[in-house]
């Protein structure tokens, strides 16, 4: 901060007296900047009687001291510009050749203060290639202001950001995503008079996404925290694949939420195994990792198209899982929750080892995966907070100690979380998202609401004492008040 104080910019004004208007906005202007610490050299100001006026224009634009050199364009200023007439056109004669002398002078800043009846810029010619700063328009002075200001203190609003790391999985040559990318045009341009082709389409792009990952193993000797998180950094590529071929599936005709379904049990089943090698569970974290991401991107995406009925069928089925990695493990049947697993690595070993303390180290990874526009953090964690809500009014409780649901570990960073589900004092809004919960009519939903077993919406959340318990869905509606606005 004290850089920033410590330096006064110093900037002379050249400007047209002929236009009283933009005298005044000079001398506005003028003054603001002084009260904002930018040493002004302004005629008005500085020239006193009996100084040469050409020999101070000249001494001003020459000066080195002087860091911009601010060119007030109007009319006027324009029109004895490209004339080389009066006091404007003998600073154009020393401006010129610094302007086309250095393709990359950054001193003179135009600054836009009229156009004509067309819009057009009133602009001298040797500066119409050069970025201006548009005060033409009074509405929108403050941010023409401010962008000045920040130019003048070298203080962009857009900065570059530091220079990251290669992404670890630009180093994996062997990884052809080709056949993939292939099959996701294929399923954009898929005609919906054809949704039989999409059978056969769904299937290779499954068959093909599992053998990628089989190929993608990372089976090696090192496993620490710093290799699990190359290893999830290098499966981001082809995450973002399969939602590009969701994308396009959710916009056709023929989308059903079978396809998720399979995809999921295929993804879960199928990754690498563990079979008489030596390697345990925790080796495949990533694919944990990337199997957990994936759904929660999935129900996102399928919120933001409103597919309410294809929710409700991922989050009420029963799938076939296999119970351990072992290739010869049985599958079981369970509900969407089997896809969040607690990943040791990351949530202990990440910690210590990289000094970095998150309430969870996994949704700090997760919500910085983004793919803009649709799966920003901020949907992913209400999405996360939903997938919570939706297990304790769906899913039956398991038994013993075990609670059957999904634990929300984005929670904490939402800072103010949507509350949607108020939303269902309206009646209009209670019929249009019915599908999501599975019944036909609001008053079937009142019912469902009521005979929410207490068990699943026992306090959830972080054990850290900083973070209270993840809001139940209760927490936001009262089941005496829906549906009753109009």
């Amino acid at each position: 901060m004290s850089n920033l104080i410590d330096k006064h910019p110093k900037v002379f004004i050249s400007y047209s007296w002929a236009n009283e208007n933009t005298v005044n906005f000079t001398s506005d202007l003028a003054e603001r900047l002084v009260q904002h610490g930018v040493d002004v050299i302004w005629d008005k100001w500085s020239l006193q009687e009996g100084q040469d006026k050409y020999a101070f224009m000249e001494r001003s634009v020459n000066d080195d001291s002087i860091s911009h050199v601010l060119l007030i364009c109007d009319k006027a200023y324009t029109e004895r510009a490209n004339a080389r007439h009066g006091g404007v056109g003998d600073e154009t004669t020393v401006i010129t050749p610094e302007i086309y002398g250095n393709a990359n002078q950054t001193k003179f800043i135009p600054i836009l203060f009229e156009r004509d009846d067309s819009g057009n810029e009133y602009l001298p010619t040797y500066i119409k290639a050069r970025i201006y700063i548009d005060f033409s328009n009074a509405l929108d002075y403050e941010s023409s202001y401010e962008q000045l200001l920040r130019c003048l203190y070298d203080k962009p609003i857009c900065k570059k950001p530091p220079l990251g790391k290669t992404p670890a999985w630009l180093a994996e040559d062997s990884v052809n995503y080709n056949e993939l990318n292939a099959l996701v045009k294929k399923n954009k341009n898929l005609p919906d008079s054809q949704p039989h082709k999409f059978q056969e389409l769904k299937m290779d792009f499954t068959e093909i996404f599992i053998n990628i990952l089989n190929e993608m193993r990372f089976l090696d000797d090192k496993f620490d925290a710093e290799s699990l998180l190359k290893k999830i950094d290098s499966l981001k590529p082809i995450r973002d694949i399969y939602f590009d071929f969701l994308i396009a599936t959710i916009n056709s005709s023929y989308f059903s939420s079978d396809f998720v379904k399979e995809f999921f049990e295929n993804l879960y089943n199928r990754v690498p195994t563990a079979a008489n090698n030596g390697y345990s569970e925790r080796d495949f974290e990533y694919y944990d990792f990337l199997v957990w991401e994936s759904f929660i991107g999935t129900i996102t995406l399928l919120w933001q198209y409103e597919k309410y009925s294809a929710i409700y069928d991922l989050v009420s089925k029963k799938y076939f899982l296999r119970d351990n990695l072992f290739s010869n493990a049985s599958e079981k049947i369970y509900s969407f929750v089997k896809f969040r697993k607690y990943l040791s690595t990351l949530e202990e070993d990440c910690q210590r080892n990289f000094q970095q303390r998150y309430v969870s180290y996994a949704s700090k990874l997760l919500i910085g995966r983004e793919k803009l526009p649709y799966l920003n953090k901020y949907a992913l964690c209400d999405t996360d907070l939903r997938l919570y809500h939706l297990s304790t009014i769906i899913l039956e409780p398991s038994n013993g100690f075990f609670k059957n649901v999904w634990f929300p570990s984005t929670y904490c960073y939402l800072s103010e979380p949507k509350n949607i589900w108020q939303r269902l004092v309206s009646r209009s809004y209670c019929d249009k998202i019915l599908p999501l919960f599975g019944v036909r009519t609001i008053s079937e939903l009142k019912s469902l609401f009521s005979n929410i077993n207490q068990k699943q919406l026992e306090p959830i959340g972080y054990r850290d004492g900083f973070y209270s318990s993840a809001p139940n869905i209760l927490a936001y509606i009262n089941i005496t008040d829906i549906a009753t606005l109009a």
